[in-house]
């Protein structure tokens, strides 16, 4: 994963092998689907990509409006890319609800805008 200035993507770079064999993914800014309004990824199963938002617009610090973002979502393992429409809303600070369709999350973050626990998903071990 390499990101750009205020943690926009730049490229994210996937192997993912199977017992029917392996598949790649090479993902570059400027080439399909990152582009216009796409500035981020999202690789399910993996809440650090969530934190890219959250970074870039400081959600953690609490307070301030609602965000939207249209995300190129990455489906594991098939490493299929889909436009997602997410929806950031800061509750209090560390805590950001989080929607994509009828799906809703509030993932708590640390100070410094990454993930400390993604409910039914993942915790930090070691806080």
């Amino acid at each position: 994963m390499e990101t750009g200035s205020r943690f926009v993507s730049d490229r994210l770079r996937l192997e993912c092998r199977r017992a029917g064999g392996t598949r790649t993914l090479d993902l570059r800014r400027g080439s399909a689907p990152l582009k216009g309004e796409i500035l981020d990824l999202d690789l399910g199963f993996s809440p650090f990509f969530n934190s890219l938002p959250v970074l870039r617009d400081a959600l953690h610090e609490g307070g301030g409006a609602a965000r939207d973002y249209v995300m190129a979502w990455v489906a594991v393992p098939e490493l299929a890319v889909s436009r997602s429409r997410q929806r950031y809303v800061p509750l209090e600070r560390g805590t950001v609800r989080f929607r994509s369709g009828s799906f809703t999350a509030d993932i708590e973050f640390d100070a410094d805008g990454f993930v400390l626990a993604y409910p039914g998903l993942a915790e930090r071990v070691s806080r």
